[in-house]
């Protein structure tokens, strides 16, 4: 059996690539054959959004060759109290109570939004297990371990939303926990018995979210598989520039990074940082001139011109000494250029 698994797609009417980003996750379901997709909460940004989008939804969930399993999450768990129609291949679950959908090969187990505490609901959880196949458990959860930032979770994550440990979901007896509320990557950890999943979100919701985004393709017998998706994402290019370099950096480097990205669906952030030789002025027109027509580009200008180091005494008696050194050229240099960055900043921090 396979199994597409996803979670906080926070569908926005005002925000058109998070539809495109489902219609993608459903195209990927549909490629690879899968016999169910779980969106393990935060299908909506918020009740009213669900209200607004859930009639535009419904001919995308139905007719399709797969069933469609959803759960709450804290943004959007008042958005499926009263018999709202999501489409004919949809079955939400774990609403009031734990609920459960079995397959021949498994059985597929959600849990409700909640108030109380992990601990509380495990000896529900064990009790709702089928032997004899596999069992899933699918939450919208904070995973207490180490690695996980809060701050990676999602635009809430100043506050944990029902955490839980790897210790305390092998004690449910589970084989594959199915999460949502982590934004940031696909992610996996495996206790003991449990392999707990994170797909991250499918589709950028906050600049957090770097890089293309992922959905989880589990197969019951060999586990899981991130797989890439073509949906909206944001992307950081640095550049430390190094006096004397500009012009590679302006006709090679920079050129070659933003090419790479010409056809995706993404949002570049460009920070360019470090020392020049170049008038600054001269530089930022140039820069400026190669991002003509790449309106998918942000551009935070952190350099400054070497001069500020350079006219330090400091630095004249470090190079007299270098020279005295036996180095060769290229160590020479990569020292004089680690001094001029560590002259400008103490500069800057001085003045």
């Amino acid at each position: 059996m396979l199994i597409l698994h996803t979670s906080d797609l926070h569908l926005d009417s005002q925000v058109p690539a998070r539809q495109r980003g489902l219609e993608r996750v459903l195209a990927c379901a549909r490629e690879h054959e899968v016999d169910l997709l779980v969106v393990a909460g935060d299908l909506f940004h918020s009740p009213l959004e669900a209200e607004r989008l859930r009639p535009r939804l419904r001919g995308l969930f139905s007719g399709n060759p797969f069933q469609v399993i959803i759960i709450a999450g804290n943004h959007d768990r008042a958005a499926f109290q009263s018999g709202e129609y999501l489409g004919s291949d949809v079955t939400v679950l774990g609403l009031d109570a734990v609920g459960w959908v079995d397959f021949p090969s498994c059985r597929v187990v959600c849990l409700p939004p909640s108030d109380r505490s992990f601990l509380e609901m495990v000896p529900e959880l064990q009790q709702a297990r089928r032997p004899g196949v596999r069992n899933l458990l699918v939450l919208h959860c904070t995973l207490l371990a180490p690695f996980l930032r809060l701050e990676d979770f999602g635009p809430e994550e100043h506050a944990r939303y029902l955490p839980v440990t790897l210790s305390m979901l092998d004690a449910t007896g589970y084989d594959y926990v199915l999460a949502g509320h982590f934004h940031s990557r696909f992610d996996v950890r495996r206790g003991n018995r449990c392999v707990f999943v994170y797909p991250g979100s499918p589709v950028a919701i906050t600049r957090r979210e770097q890089g293309k985004r992922m959905v989880n393709l589990l197969d019951l017998e060999r586990g899981p598989t991130g797989l890439y998706l073509d949906t909206f994402y944001y992307h950081t290019i640095n550049v430390e520039l190094t006096p004397g370099r500009e012009a590679e950096v302006l006709e090679v480097q920079l050129p070659s990074a933003l090419d790479a990205l010409r056809d995706e669906d993404v949002e570049v952030e460009l920070v360019v940082s470090g020392l020049i030789s170049w008038p600054e002025d001269r530089f930022s027109r140039t820069l400026r001139r190669l991002l003509d027509g790449r309106r998918n580009v942000r551009l935070r200008e952190q350099y400054q011109s070497v001069s500020v180091a350079i006219e330090d005494p400091l630095y004249a008696r470090i190079c007299r000494r270098l020279a005295s050194e036996d180095c060769s050229p290229d160590e020479r240099a990569a020292l004089e250029a680690e001094i001029l960055r560590a002259l400008a900043g103490y500069r800057l921090r001085r003045f």
